[in-house]
């Protein structure tokens, strides 16, 4: 896959992406889930391929199914949002769970949501924040977001000014509109 991603990137090798799929699907083959990855984009992009949606959701899939963090939380929003499958928050909550337990920071802040405001469970603040505060551990800005913003209001801890300040700069210095607007009113 190294050589691969030479080509797709255009690093120390004249980008070509036809060089690169043939790289990514030797890789696919030997259950490399990153490949199988750039697969699903390139497939679902038209990158140096025709789009086929069939194969990139077959790669996407499959690199889930290897256990890839991106590939099950792009899955999973998928199932959710009901964008090329039938809509199954069932579905998705189940791929949520997976990757939060592989140790994504991504799902881990999807489920603190759905934990938070009772989507598809039942409403646990306490475990939402729990899941925000370990998402947030790996600078999951919308994590940080959404704790300064529970900190500035009190709901499920107690009001904390300084701790809400701190979180929204954090996230607001990475452009977040709504820890910009809380500041801003602060």
């Amino acid at each position: 896959r190294f050589i691969g991603d030479l080509y797709y990137h255009g690093e120390f090798l004249q980008k070509n992406l036809n060089k690169a799929f043939d790289y990514y699907v030797q890789s696919a083959d030997r259950n490399d889930s990153v490949a199988q990855l750039y697969l699903y984009q390139m497939y679902n992009n038209g990158q140096g391929i025709n789009k086929d949606i069939d194969k990139s959701i077959k790669y996407l899939k499959i690199s889930a199914e290897n256990n890839n963090t991106e590939a099950i939380n792009i899955l999973a929003d998928k199932y959710y949002q009901g964008k090329g499958f039938d809509k199954n928050k069932n579905n998705a909550l189940n791929l949520y769970i997976k990757s939060s337990n592989l140790g994504s920071a991504l799902a881990k802040y999807k489920l603190a949501e759905m934990y938070f405001y009772g989507d598809m469970v039942e409403a646990d603040k306490q475990k939402a924040i729990k899941l925000y505060e370990e998402s947030s551990l790996n600078d999951e800005m919308k994590s940080i977001e959404a704790l300064g913003v529970i900190y500035l209001t009190g709901d499920g801890v107690k009001q904390n000014l300084s701790k809400a300040i701190e979180l929204l700069t954090k996230s607001a210095d990475k452009n977040l509109p709504k820890s910009q607007y809380n500041l801003a009113l602060l």
